[in-house]
């Protein structure tokens, strides 16, 4: 082998090394460093940082199928979004996966959104959200003819709806509404999507369990603008 083809194979390996990769006897650059799951997730939803306002805390729920793992960013001192890794857990969505939302359809609704107040059975929770306390008498009406649908009732005097879920139950001794079609509510687009205790695939909401629950509402905080990603 001459000296120029002894220095071409040096060159090449060094690429190689450097990138990779080589194909057809060019090397091929083995392109930028892996993103992170917050970024890639904005990507997919079509979300800009135009798009979060004042938002500085983003609950990202990555889906596959069913299941799907839940992680929590905070904006730190310099304006980047940073991901709490012990917030991170495992958890459930839809049966039928995330996409389009509708009633009676058992989707969890893809996109980014307000994360509302929170709720609870027994014990407050420590948390920085508002919160309501569930009773025997709170109901979530999901009936699209009514005057209340996709909006918490206490009580039936005013009732118009022939359906509505009663929210005294212990998925939900934990939880926060999901800011789905509860503003400018479109009958029939969806309505009582929750973040809550559960343990396998939902008919809509977004479930983990308790303990993750819990440490999530600990680091929410109302003034944050806290919103929830789900793709």
């Amino acid at each position: 082998m001459n000296v120029v083809n002894k220095l071409l194979v040096i060159m090449v390996s060094a690429v190689v090394a450097m990138t990779g990769s080589i194909a057809g006897g060019m090397a091929v650059s083995a392109g930028p460093a892996q993103r992170d799951a917050l970024t890639l997730a904005m990507d997919r939803a079509g979300i800009t940082a135009d798009n979060l306002g004042s938002c500085s805390q983003i609950l990202l729920v990555e889906s596959a199928g069913s299941r799907a793992t839940i992680y929590l960013y905070e904006k730190n001192d310099l304006g980047t979004f940073v991901c709490d890794e012990s917030m991170t857990s495992s958890g459930w969505v839809g049966k039928g996966g995330v996409g389009t939302a509708a009633e009676y359809k058992p989707v969890t609704p893809f996109g980014l959104y307000p994360i509302e107040e929170a709720f609870y059975t027994g014990n407050k929770p420590s948390t920085g959200l508002s919160s309501f306390r569930i009773t025997p008498d709170t109901y979530w009406v999901d009936d699209p003819s009514s005057r209340f649908y996709n909006q918490r009732v206490v009580g039936t005097a005013n009732r118009d709806w022939n359906s509505a879920e009663e929210m005294y139950i212990s998925d939900y001794r934990y939880g926060f509404v999901i800011g789905y079609n509860t503003r400018n509510i479109v009958p029939g687009a969806g309505s009582a999507f929750f973040f809550h205790v559960y343990g396998q695939p939902t008919d809509g909401c977004v479930g983990t369990n308790e303990g993750a629950v819990l440490s999530i509402l600990s680091k929410l905080n109302a003034s944050k603008n806290p919103r929830i990603l789900i793709v």
